[in-house]
């Protein structure tokens, strides 16, 4: 249409007006049929496509060449805040590349119009800034397009509208830059040029192009080839400044170009420096925190050093550690970024997924990662744009996995432990935790009374005779619980073994309740025992014994022994 109406002004303005107005409402269909985020952001990519499409029909075919020129660069504008705002809506990798497109972009406008312009002094001041404008639009929609492509894998008839798009975006710089001149020339540079972004916009409104708006990974380190084509580009753009160019204001804009180039390059070095200490910190942390969980046994110091190392690592607000203990289910967290997010949903979930997984709100991103043991370790980054790049998860997953060994050697050093010390049968002190105790408070009573009581079942022989092995075990474990109701909370209950239990006190006032301690155990197993195969009666025979200065641990031992068999002989008198 563009072509027929060409060199007739009030056509002209009607078709650019036409343009405006299907560019806007195909934009207003594709919003609200698609849904996408952001649906303002399309908006603005219409106004980009009407301005930038047709400028002097839109402006009327005698409009001065100034307004022109002014609704370029609010087409230029608009293609600007679109993909801006894409990004920052987008956030991970697409910020990255973000950077290397408009480095790219202005590198290809500076070198362009500089090599383009060489030897030709006599060219007027506007058309040279329109070349400016025209090339930085079109270098702009290229990258834009570009990274479309990448992004319109799944739909074929996206990738056809943005391949057209490109390829009049090429021969539309190409025309736009000969030596016929840039208004002038409406029926190459502009209809080409118009229809690159109606492609642009058809491509942009296909239904799998809502992918635009959903937030993505960043990847890992930066690949040798866009450092190739980074180089190449500030090679260009250097090299574009030094080819002689009539005027010293077309040299004073090529080294602003230069040093816009300049600029993005300085703060893409710093985001990969920064890339970098992240990735090693978190290089870092894996082999720490293994190094620390073959070393640690102690399995709430190990939580927590975790937690600690993990938050400075990775930079978070908050970190917390859901995972089971001993005692049931156990939190630790270091908090001041925000309150806690209910950590019992993320713990139920959790533990049927093996890989981590990021929950984005408005205000935060919460990376959780389930243990292979039971529970969740949550990262916590507090802000509207956080996220974990895909470095950071790796290294989390690899955090969960050392997390998970490390507490099941813990919980299996804790359980040996536990395995050595106390009966299996009753869950007492055994034995060898008994003498232990003993000999650290014989040694060390620094003055303190030591009591012992020696305690016999009697007639236990005749349960298990008469009841069986099974009844046996029963009784030994019921009575072991009467007897914990009746020690004191600082005194040791233990298994001797067999049928023979010993009650550890210390303190001042040993020697005074040892006496009454044997009296209320006597009279609590003297009470009948409701079996499952029937009831038993037993009694307890008690010998008390009270460490004397300079008295060992075996003599010690043997007294209680000899008062609980004397004891046993007076009650088998009656």
């Amino acid at each position: 249409m563009a072509v027929l109406v060409a060199g007739v002004p009030a056509a002209e303005t009607l078709a650019g007006v036409c343009t405006a107005v299907v560019a806007v409402a195909a934009v207003a269909v594709g919003v609200r049929s698609y849904r996408p985020r952001g649906a303002w952001i399309w908006l603005v990519l219409a106004v980009g496509i009407s301005c930038t499409a047709f400028p002097k029909m839109l402006t009327g075919g005698a409009t001065p060449q100034a307004v022109m020129i002014f609704v370029v660069l609010i087409g230029n504008l608009a293609f600007l805040v679109a993909p801006l705002s894409l990004v920052r809506m987008r956030g991970g990798k697409d910020r990255e590349e973000a950077f290397d497109g408009w480095i790219l972009a202005l590198a290809l406008a500076v070198g362009l119009r500089q090599l383009l312009l060489a030897g030709q002094p006599d060219r007027a001041v506007v058309p040279q800034q329109v070349v400016l404008v025209l090339t930085v639009t079109a270098s702009v929609t290229l990258a834009a397009s570009l990274r479309l492509l990448f992004l319109a894998r799944r739909s074929p008839s996206a990738w056809l509208l943005l391949l057209g798009s490109v390829a009049g975006q090429f021969i539309g710089i190409s025309l736009a830059m000969t030596n016929s001149g840039i208004i002038d020339s409406v029926v190459g540079a502009d209809i080409l040029a118009g229809l690159s972004r109606l492609l642009l916009g058809a491509a942009a409104l296909a239904p799998g192009m809502t992918a635009l708006t959903v937030p993505v990974e960043r990847r890992g380190d930066l690949p040798y080839a866009r450092v190739v084509l980074l180089g190449v580009a500030l090679s260009l753009a250097i090299a574009g400044v030094f080819v002689e160019v009539g005027g010293d204001r077309l040299m004073s804009l090529g080294g602003l170009g230069v040093l816009g180039i300049v600029v993005l390059l300085i703060v893409r070095v710093a985001q990969l420096i920064n890339d970098r200490e992240r990735a090693r910190r978190l290089h870092a942390l894996v082999a720490e925190l293994g190094t620390r969980a073959l070393s640690e046994d102690d399995e709430h110091r190990l939580v927590r050093h975790i937690v600690e190392q993990v938050r400075a690592a990775m930079s978070a607000d908050v970190v917390a550690l859901l995972y089971r203990s001993e005692l049931g289910v156990a939190q630790v967290a270091a908090a001041d970024g925000g309150p806690l997010p209910p950590l019992e949903e993320l713990f139920a979930d959790g533990v049927a997924d093996s890989r981590s997984r990021e929950v984005r709100t408005r205000s935060a991103a919460t990376l959780a990662v389930p243990l292979t043991e039971g529970g969740v370790l949550m990262v916590r980054r507090c802000g509207r744009r956080a996220t974990f790049s895909v470095d950071e998860r790796v290294s989390a997953d690899a955090v969960g996995v050392t997390v998970s060994s490390a507490l099941r050697r813990c919980r299996s050093e804790a359980q040996a432990r536990y395995a050595a010390m106390h009966d299996a049968l009753t869950g007492l002190p055994n034995r060898a935790q008994f003498l232990a105790r003993l000999d650290s408070a014989v040694t060390d009573m620094a003055g303190d009374p030591v009591a012992l009581l020696l305690l016999d079942l009697n007639r236990f022989k005749d349960v298990n005779d008469n009841l069986g092995h099974r009844a046996g075990d029963e009784l030994l474990v019921a009575a072991a619980d009467r007897m914990r109701g009746v020690v004191p909370a600082d005194g040791l209950l233990a298994r001797l073994a067999g049928d023979e239990f010993v009650v550890l006190l210390q303190g001042v006032a040993a020697a005074c309740h040892a006496a009454d301690v044997a009296k209320r155990l006597g009279a609590a197993l003297d009470e009948p025992f409701v079996l499952t195969v029937g009831v038993a009666q037993i009694s307890g025979s008690v010998g008390v014994a009270v460490h004397r200065a300079g008295e060992s641990m075996e003599q010690l031992l043997h007294r209680a022994d000899v008062a609980m068999y004397q004891r046993k002989r007076e009650r088998s008198r009656r």
